[in-house]
């Protein structure tokens, strides 16, 4: 503390020491714990019944003087007459006041990282199953392909200025354990390591799209034959991709298969040879489909446990009877019977031979 404030503290004590208020009594208590503070901390005394507690440490008032015992300064005639009547604020604590506006809400918190969700998309491999004769009709559509297969590829080449459309090979899943019939909707998308013998762009390739039944009968989902894709790499095969965005689709049931064409078409011819288009297969040309059947083959959880049986149904109405029970051991009926016969004319009626083991009255 600086001299200066020293001084100042000093003039507001004596200017108020002659006043008995509370506030002033307080502020004076405050000013003398700064004052004369030899300990390096603040202590504000409370009051005690009985007796009084010295300024600066601890004793009891006796007569004016600190008790003989007191620690700390002692300073004669400031300790807090504690004994009499204390006006709330002075040497005393208060009420607790009112709780404050709650603050500003802070920003959120980050949250424990969530497990990773599930990708809708599956690859399927184009394999061929001979490279003889095109098209290829019984190729497979695997989802693991083996590393150790060797390359192959599927070669065609189109008549000069023909502008039909050629299938080049069929590709077909061969699912099992199906778990749902529903296709979700996203990109269906075409990778094929493909070349040609010209640069112009002049030959392109396309795809359709079927699902197959059990019975083998192929239906149309997508045809692709407006969006083709086409090939500029002369001998050296590029990787080229056609995109088909595949709808919401349900199958009709859970034996059905996903069923891919691949189709070449020539747009024209820059020479007088004729233009032809090659497929390549198996690595490290690995040609396949990315398509959103992920959910087709994901596992079946376990079976749930069995619900509560329900609760049982009201009592039907009672149906309608011929017999009229008389006892419980006997019944009548007011017309005529017919055993063997829908038409009895006499009371009772046997179309047959009567058998009895007692005796039958007439």
């Amino acid at each position: 503390m600086s001299s200066s404030d020293y001084i100042n503290l000093l003039k507001i004590k004596n200017s108020d020491a002659s006043k008995k208020t509370a506030g002033a009594q307080t502020q004076n208590v405050l000013i003398n714990n700064v004052i004369n503070n030899a300990n390096g901390y603040f202590q504000v005394p409370f009051g005690r019944t009985g007796n009084t507690v010295c300024v600066g440490g601890t004793g009891t008032f006796v007569s004016g003087n600190c008790y003989a015992g007191c620690t700390g300064t002692t300073i004669s005639g400031n300790c807090i007459p504690t004994s009499l009547p204390i006006t709330p604020g002075y040497s005393s604590i208060g009420r607790t006041g009112p709780t404050g506006p709650t603050g500003p809400q802070g920003p959120p918190g980050i949250g424990v990282e969530g497990p990773p969700g599930l990708s809708l998309e599956y690859n399927l491999f184009l394999s061929p199953s001979q490279t003889a004769v095109i098209p290829d009709l019984s190729g497979n559509l695997v989802a693991d392909p083996s590393m150790n297969a060797l390359q192959s590829y599927l070669t065609y080449t189109f008549a000069l200025n023909s502008l039909s459309e050629h299938l080049i090979g069929v590709f077909t899943t061969d699912f099992v354990g199906v778990t749902t019939t529903s296709i979700a909707p996203g990109l269906w998308d075409l990778y094929l390591y493909a070349s040609s013998n010209q640069l112009a762009g002049n030959v392109a390739f396309f795809m359709r799209i079927y699902y197959v039944d059990a019975s083998g009968n192929e239906v149309l989902i997508i045809d692709g034959v407006n969006v083709p894709t086409p090939i500029t790499a002369n001998v050296i095969s590029h990787r080229y991709v056609n995109s088909l965005f595949f709808p919401y689709f349900a199958l009709p049931d859970l034996n059905c298969n996903i069923r891919i064409k691949v189709f070449g078409k020539q747009y024209g011819s820059s020479s007088s040879l004729g233009n032809n288009i090659t497929i390549y297969f198996n690595p490290p040309t690995l040609s396949y489909i990315r398509t959103t059947l992920a959910n087709q083959i994901l596992p079946i959880g376990p079976t749930g446990a069995t619900g509560p049986i329900g609760p049982t149904g009201p009592i039907g109405p009672t149906g309608p009877t011929i017999w009229t029970q008389i006892d419980t051991n006997n019944i009548y009926y007011l017309g005529n019977v017919g055993v063997s016969t829908t038409t009895p004319e006499y009371t009772l009626d046997v179309s047959g031979t009567l058998r009895a083991t007692y005796i039958v009255q007439f």
